[in-house]
């Protein structure tokens, strides 16, 4: 006989194995016992025996259990069942971007959370993680400040979703490109600024600047 059948961890994540444990086993005629464990998922046998349960052999949201049966090789006795344990279904993140599409060195980028849903129904939190030409940057804030990045660069952010227990597929973003930035003057002005007939005229910039420090032909 055994006493009581339970499974381990009580509150599974989709990532856990799954361990089915036999209490109490004794036998009064003190022969060697063997205990013979099937499981079941959402109701039905597994093809898998044994005392664990791979992560490979359910989906999240499943309910688990398992049936551990006694037996002396001369008879079987009482088989018991484990209270089904309903294993956790990871958050999701459905969509992520980063904003402006086309953006220059004198935008701000923005890494732009779409739906997030959690079949438990858990709350669900998220992590930024920004990437400049492949590199992590370290900036996990929603907002990339523009003073990081220069023309030419490739961007993305990643979003990592959290129920609290335990995190789901991280989403990417669609990289973009930062784009060049058109030259500007503050001024123009043409001397002398009472010319007369016999005069010739200049025309002056002023102020010519690129914020991308490329050279400027006026």
């Amino acid at each position: 006989s055994i006493s009581a059948v339970t499974i381990t961890p009580s509150e599974p994540l989709s990532t856990d194995t799954l361990t089915c444990s036999a209490e109490g086993a004794e036998d009064i005629d003190a022969d060697p016992i063997t205990l013979t464990t099937v499981w079941l998922v959402d109701g039905v046998e597994t093809g898998s025996g044994g005392e664990t349960l791979d992560p490979s052999e359910f989906a999240p949201g499943s309910f688990v259990s398992c049936s551990v049966t006694p037996s002396d090789d001369e008879t079987t006795g009482d088989t018991l069942t484990a209270d089904a344990v309903r294993v956790n279904v990871p958050p999701v993140v459905h969509s992520v971007s980063v904003t402006p599409d086309d953006p220059t060195v004198e935008d701000d980028l923005t890494c732009v959370v779409g739906l997030l849903t959690d079949g438990d129904g858990d709350t669900v939190t998220t992590s930024i993680r920004w990437f400049i030409n492949a590199i992590d940057v370290g900036e996990t804030t929603p907002t990339l400040d523009s003073a990081g990045f220069a023309k030419g660069d490739v961007i993305h952010c990643t979003v990592t979703p959290s129920d609290g227990h335990e995190d789901g597929a991280t989403a990417i973003a669609t990289p973009v490109t930062v784009q060049n930035t058109p030259p500007s003057i503050s001024d123009v002005t043409i001397t002398p600024s009472e010319p007369l007939s016999t005069d010739t005229l200049t025309c002056s910039a002023e102020g010519a600047g690129d914020i991308d420090a490329d050279p400027i032909t006026l």
